[in-house]
């Protein structure tokens, strides 16, 4: 748009806004009433628009907005091959159809909200239940393998039974763990920051899983959605759970990268035996890291460190929430 169109967007108060084009390429028409038609050689339109509009043809048109001052959706435009085509009948019809159309996107809008905020209400419920329930649960599950370790511990005969106990108590903990990673999704609201969430989710890790996470993310907030949010964070997640699980140290680095315009990238390294675990490798948690990575329309990337260890890379297009 030229900034004669421009200003139409801008209006208020104005119910007569419009452009009436009659000759695009002599650019002649006629504007609301205060605007009088743009000088000779400005256009209604910039000239790369222009040329394009006058290779398809086209010789009149009408451009109404969708919505005045900061209600503004849009321009609404018809445009024909005839010269002087259009006349004041169109201008009114058109802006009763640009009248119609603002209602039925703030309807859409309406309506989405509803639905985000249903969303939003769903998954706090979920997190409280999980939270009261699953807690109760694994709490008692302690209390009852405390019991059982310590009657067992009176016989040396059970030694046997105490090694699978203490492995059951590990499992239980890991359990625990997963529990809390899964609530902490669950409050992760829509369109919050990317940067900030994975800052929050490392510094639990850490404390849950006696586990360092180095941070190196931008200082920048990043809007995404929650759909976004989740596969991401899930990505991270089983990340550092492998490091934790397979490379033999209690370490790992977190990096993340982004610029106007380009991918999101995000880095998990550590330093520790490597990728010489096959079924690492090519195991359950990094093909449903992939399949997450898909579903954000990336790429997933796993090397081994210059000094020993594995980078995992993801790299993944921003789409604006």
């Amino acid at each position: 748009l030229s900034g004669r169109s421009v200003e139409l967007l801008k209006m208020e108060n104005t119910k007569d806004a419009y452009i009436l084009v009659w000759n695009l390429r002599e650019n002649s028409g006629q504007g609301p009433p205060g605007h009088p038609p743009p000088a000779s050689g400005k256009h209604f339109c910039n000239s790369h628009m222009t040329d394009h509009l006058l290779k398809l043809g086209v010789n009149s048109a009408v451009l109404v907005p969708v919505g005045l001052g900061e209600q503004n959706r849009g321009l609404l435009c018809s445009f024909s091959h005839q010269t002087s085509f259009y006349d004041s009948f169109h201008v009114r019809l058109q802006q009763r159809i640009a009248n119609q159309l603002l209602i039925a996107l703030q309807s859409t809008d309406h309506h989405r909200n509803e639905q985000r905020l249903a969303l939003v209400e769903e998954r706090q419920r979920m997190s409280n239940d999980l939270h009261d329930n699953m807690s109760q649960v694994i709490n008692g599950l302690s209390l009852e393998l405390h019991s059982l370790n310590k009657i067992a511990g009176r016989n040396e005969d059970n030694e046997p039974i105490l090694k699978r106990l203490k492995v059951i108590r590990g499992q239980l903990e890991e359990a625990k763990a997963k529990i809390r990673e899964a609530i902490f999704e669950l409050q992760i609201p829509d369109g919050s920051d990317l940067w900030e969430n994975l800052q929050e989710f490392s510094e639990r890790f850490e404390q849950w899983h006696n586990f360092q996470v180095n941070l190196n993310l931008p200082a920048e907030k990043l809007s995404l959605n929650i759909p976004q949010q989740r596969e991401v964070l899930r990505i991270v997640q089983e990340s550092l759970w492998n490091v934790r699980v397979h490379s033999g140290t209690s370490e790992a680095s977190l990096t993340g990268h982004y610029h106007l315009g380009e991918k999101i990238q995000i880095q998990v390294c550590d330093k520790g035996c490597g990728l010489g675990n096959e079924d690492f490798e090519s195991g359950q948690g990094i093909a449903i890291m992939k399949n997450r990575v898909e579903r954000l329309q990336g790429t997933l990337i796993l090397n081994s460190g210059s000094s020993g260890g594995a980078i995992l890379s993801i790299e993944f297009p921003y789409h604006a929430h």
